[in-house]
């Protein structure tokens, strides 16, 4: 029989059930919300599955015994109280969901696994490649720097960090879980690492202060939800490069007006619902119908003419927009000329294109 060893010693010692699913035949039933209390699981207990002990707020140190081999995804989630846990020398294996997801106080992560280490406040695996939770040190931080070398980042990593304002993450990274920065209503903005290739549902779900994000151009997929909520978004660069938009993706995305999205083929229903700004989407022809149907008040085209003017309608800065397209390489389907870029930098000021021989310095460019 497992056994919870009490701190508070007005409580008794309540027997414990874990659903009959890790071989522990124990029932977490306290009698007290403000109960606090040492977890003693036994020995010979080799699994806590997922979701084990989600939620039971009177936990404040687990024990777990030297047998155990598995550690479930949010196995031990949403533990306010929690400060301790140690992670025994059999562990092999930790779920890809953070175990300790939404438990903004453990002080003290004690690694006895070989497979596991602690480094610069992460729980990783021992090649430092996968980061599966953090400790309290960095919840309390503005800006969060993940180290070289890491390539996954596990679902709800950063859930609720709500004090974090930026992240830099390395060029290592190649994947980034789902939910694992929702909540972080401090964070200002974003820039995807070049290696990763889609965006997991939820990930910056109700970041509220969220105003920037740089795809890379490799992001082709933005799974449901993902900016759900993020009511302060108005930027998003490179969003051309997005195939799949999911469902609800950009939903109360209050302050984005326009979005570039050429090349997706394929933009699930109420991908923009309640975007109360949203004026313009450049989307391409076989989806302009739907698109349009749906989001009647919104100007839905296929033109790159038309959405560049209907986004910057000053001429000077379409002007300036259609200079720096073609800077860039220009559109696709359009082919951009010296006499394009002169029109677009004079603004008609100098008469017709002089030929292939002007110098674009002359007009500070």
């Amino acid at each position: 029989m497992g056994e919870i060893r009490n701190l508070n010693t007005k409580v008794n010692r309540i027997p414990i059930r874990c659903r009959n699913r890790c071989g522990l035949e124990i029932s977490m039933i306290f009698e007290e919300e403000d109960q606090s209390v040492d977890l003693y699981i036994e020995d010979d207990v080799i699994s806590i599955s997922s979701n084990e002990f989600q939620g039971q707020d009177s936990i404040e140190s687990v024990h777990l015994p030297s047998s155990l081999k598995t550690l479930g995804d949010l196995a031990f989630a949403n533990i306010t109280k929690l400060r301790e846990i140690n992670i025994p020398t059999n562990v092999t294996y930790i779920g890809d969901n953070n175990p300790l997801g939404g438990c903004f106080n453990v002080e003290n992560i004690i690694v006895e696994s070989p497979y596991f280490l602690l480094y610069k406040g992460f729980l990783c695996d021992k090649n430092k490649t996968t980061i599966f939770s953090a400790t309290h040190e960095l919840f309390e931080q503005e800006y969060i720097i993940i180290p070289d070398g890491i390539v996954k980042l596990s679902s709800n990593l950063f859930w609720g960090y709500k004090n974090m304002k930026k992240i830099t993450m390395p060029t290592s990274i190649q994947e980034i879980g789902s939910h694992c920065f929702e909540n972080c209503i401090s964070l200002e903005s974003i820039e995807i690492p070049e290696d990763v290739s889609c965006l997991h549902s939820d990930t910056f779900r109700s970041c509220n202060s969220l105003e920037s994000v740089k795809l890379n151009h490799r992001c082709k997929s933005i799974g449901s939800n993902c900016f759900r909520n993020c009511f302060s978004l108005y930027d998003i660069e490179n969003s051309k490069v997005i195939e799949e938009i999911g469902n609800k993706a950009f939903v109360k995305c209050y302050d984005l007006s326009y979005i570039d999205v050429r090349n997706c083929t394929d933009i699930a229903l109420n991908a923009f619902k309640n975007d109360k700004s949203l004026s313009a989407i450049l989307c391409n022809t076989d989806i302009l119908g739907k698109l349009s149907h749906e989001y009647s008040d919104i100007q839905c085209l296929d033109s790159e003419e038309e959405y560049l003017s209907t986004i910057y309608p000053s001429q000077e800065d379409y002007n300036d927009e259609l200079y720096d397209c073609y800077e860039n390489g220009g559109y696709s389907g359009y082919e951009w000329t010296d006499e394009d870029a002169w029109d677009a930098m004079t603004d008609g000021m100098y008469g017709d294109y002089p030929g292939s021989n002007w110098d674009p310095e002359i007009f500070g460019y």
